[in-house]
């Protein structure tokens, strides 16, 4: 194993014998530290030197040591959620070991997970199955359980973003159950699992794009149906998030259907992409229970994909895919001391409350009743509203932090002052909008396409959907030595600086935040280097 780092929520020991009460002292500090690093989950490796060799403890030895640990665990207000035990050689063993705080102590860890896949791959049947207890009978029961429209049930495709929760208690037991609502599995739960359903189907792909850029979720758990095997949405999903960096969990469904030849192919092919130079990725099939707290604690770092065989109507290999959740560790951080920043991605008229939008809270801190400024507008301006009200997992909140999905009602704020793309930001945010940027670009290698000045592609940056054009193509690093210098051209592999304006309206954007551009399908990806903002008289709402 990697040597002991000083941060993160990952603790070696050797063992945990004859402590003496400063002893205990000093290790109830320490965990209450790797918890924070974790945002309520610590993970201890027991028998394991700060170096990271496996040294192991005989069986007595490792029985006192977790019982001590235990013992530490509670007193600090926290539990022990899962315990997995190896053997090594001489017959010793060492222990992994999740640890998560109690409920009344913190709030909820609340994990995006972002259903992507081919249509027909089984994405809204899998979510039904997994957050509402059930199996699914062949022929939609699980799906008609999460479906919100009725030409959804009558097609079986899903067509917009739709989000349903899976909640784990402190004991890492599962919390779902037909009957139960939002507000029941929100208040008994400890760590939630919020699954984004999204659209398969490719004419719904820049709804499925808007939905991965607009949250960045922290993973993306892409569905390949074992009978249908690799498709060409499949590579598109899996180019989505190779470009947002958002590491990768693979789900073969429908095993029960599939010819035994036909899966056997299918998970040869998915290992083969996989491995491509353009995305080198370590595929692991997880067959084994031991195998899931393994995988669930490398794939944040992103270069791990487990990969899990289910079937929604058996149920086989359902109960390690919920083990997986259970132990899947929080990717985000929160930036609650920067300034706030609510991204826009949705608006709706509630009877007795007025206009409501909903979003992710990139940074900052907010509360009921604080002003912040709403835009921009078609102008480039900022309004000043209040907020009245937040509600988070549909449960009325009196704050919200970084990193929480939120709805949020405006006072004094009309439905058509709205648009998806805008965001509310606090006065001490430095960014307004802006018309121009220059950004840092890679044109996809899968697409072959040729690049110049004042092409017009559809971008997707966070929240903001919009065309823009480029005005100058600068430092081009490209194979093609003889390419005019005057008159730059990129193709498939290229990278350059370029400088683009938004064709039809400001928007507000900042460095270092990552886009998407596209014509139909995607044709590269980059990185906002800077931006040149408009000014613009901000008016307020009397």
């Amino acid at each position: 194993m990697d040597p002991e780092k000083d941060n993160g929520n990952i603790e070696y020991k050797f063992q945990l014998i004859n402590l003496t009460p400063k002893r205990v002292d000093g290790l109830m500090t320490q965990l209450k530290y790797r918890i924070n690093e974790g945002d309520g989950e610590a993970i201890y490796e027991i028998g394991v030197s700060d170096d990271g060799r496996l040294l192991g403890l005989h069986n007595d030895i490792m029985k006192d040591s977790l019982n001590n640990l235990k013992n530490i665990v509670s007193r600090i207000n926290a539990s022990i959620v899962y315990t997995t035990i190896k053997d090594l050689d001489n017959k010793l063993q060492v222990a992994e070991v999740l640890i998560r705080e109690s409920p009344d102590t913190i709030s909820f860890i609340d994990i995006f997970v972002a259903t992507i896949g081919n249509v027909d791959s089984g994405k809204s049947s899998l979510i039904g199955v997994l957050t509402r207890g059930v199996l699914d009978n062949g022929r939609g029961k699980a799906r008609s359980m999460i479906m919100q429209f009725k030409h959804e049930l009558d097609s079986g495709r899903t067509s917009t973003c739709t989000h349903h929760i899976m909640g784990f208690n402190n004991d890492g037991s599962v919390i779902s159950d037909e009957h139960l609502t939002w507000k029941d599995v929100v208040l008994d739960s400890k760590k939630i699992i919020t699954f984004a359903d999204l659209c398969g189907h490719e004419k719904y792909l820049r709804t499925t794009i808007y939905g991965m850029s607009s949250i960045i979720p922290d993973y993306a758990m892409i569905l390949v149906g074992a009978n249908m095997g690799i498709t060409n949405m499949t590579k598109e999903h899996l180019s989505i998030c190779l470009s947002l960096k958002i590491p990768i969990i693979i789900v073969v469904t429908k095993i029960d259907i599939a010819p035994s030849n036909i899966l056997e192919q299918t998970m040869t092919t998915l290992t083969r992409l996989l491995k491509l130079p353009g995305v080198r990725k370590v595929p692991y099939v997880v067959k084994k229970e031991d195998e899931i707290s393994l995988v669930a604690k490398n794939v944040v770092h992103n270069n791990i994909v487990p990969i899990f065989m289910v079937s929604n109507v058996s149920g086989q290999g359902i109960s390690y895919l919920k083990t997986f959740y259970n132990l899947l560790p929080k990717r985000r951080r929160r930036n609650i001391h920067e300034p706030v920043e609510f991204c826009i991605d949705g608006m709706y008229m509630v009877t007795g409350i007025g206009t409501v939008v909903s979003g992710i809270l990139n940074s900052g801190t907010i509360k009921v009743s604080d002003y912040v400024l709403l835009g921009p507008n078609g102008n480039g301006e900022f309004i000043k509203t209040q907020i009245r009200s937040i509600h988070s997992k549909r449960l009325g909140v009196s704050k919200a932090q970084s990193g929480d999905y939120i709805c949020i009602a405006l006072k004094k704020i009309s439905k058509n002052q709205i648009r998806k793309g805008m965001v509310l930001i606090s006065h001490d945010n430095k960014y307004r909008s802006c018309n121009e940027f220059e950004c840092s670009i890679s044109i996809i290698h899968s697409h072959h396409t040729t690049i110049r000045k004042y092409y017009q592609p559809y971008l997707h940056i966070g929240n903001v959907r919009q065309a823009a054009k480029i005005l100058s193509i600068q430092d081009v690093k490209t194979r093609d030595v003889s390419e005019d210098s005057n008159n730059p051209i990129l193709r498939a592999g290229d990278k350059a600086l370029v400088r683009m304006r938004f064709i039809y309206r400001p928007e507000y954007i900042r460095p270092d935040t990552k886009l998407i551009f596209r014509e139909g399908r995607i044709r590269g990806v980059g990185i906002i280097t800077k931006v040149y903002p408009i000014t613009k008289k901000m008016h307020n709402l009397n």
